[in-house]
């Protein structure tokens, strides 16, 4: 009983743990931004320190969030099971979420990697319609292109795919 109740309460907590999941994997990409030399590692340094800015927000909302529950509602969360599992669910959804959107940018590039994740998550997870989808897409695709190749003449990754 006892065992059983230390899973609830830990799997209560599945959304602080994951948020400390990937402060750590941004912690390591800010790391290993500054093993790059000269003027590549600025912009890994950038997006790293807003990577890890960003995780440790949603880490102290996380722990607020918990901190503020109270004791008897943390009980019956934790007694109802199938709560739990589709929370734990939800968590590891987001978390595969980010490796789809790596995995996309590995093998196509920034410039149809982003268009794509953003219109498969819009459509799939938000149910935004297809209109919504390729507008946003589109948008985001050119802000990138704008701001990184014309503004700052950045190369992007252009993936093992298309990458010549």
């Amino acid at each position: 009983m006892e065992q059983s109740r230390n899973l609830q309460t830990s799997l209560f907590h599945a959304p602080l743990i994951v948020a400390l999941l990937i402060l750590m994997i941004a912690i390591s990409v800010l790391i290993t931004a500054y093993s790059y030399s000269g003027g590549s590692g600025i912009f890994p340094r950038f997006i790293g320190w807003i990577f890890i800015g960003l995780t440790m927000t949603e880490c102290l909302v996380q722990l607020r969030a918990i901190m503020s529950t109270p004791a008897t509602e943390k009980n019956t969360i934790a007694s109802n099971t199938h709560l739990l599992r589709e929370k734990v669910l939800k968590e590891i959804k987001g978390f595969l979420w980010i490796g789809v959107f790596l995995v996309l940018l590995y093998l196509t590039g920034f410039l149809i990697g982003i268009p794509l994740y953003i219109f498969a998550f819009l459509r799939l997870v938000a149910e935004k319609s297809y209109k919504q989808c390729t507008i946003i897409s589109a948008v985001a695709t050119l802000s990138v292109y704008i701001l990184f190749i014309e503004l700052l003449q950045y190369r992007l990754f252009q993936g093992v795919l298309f990458g010549s």
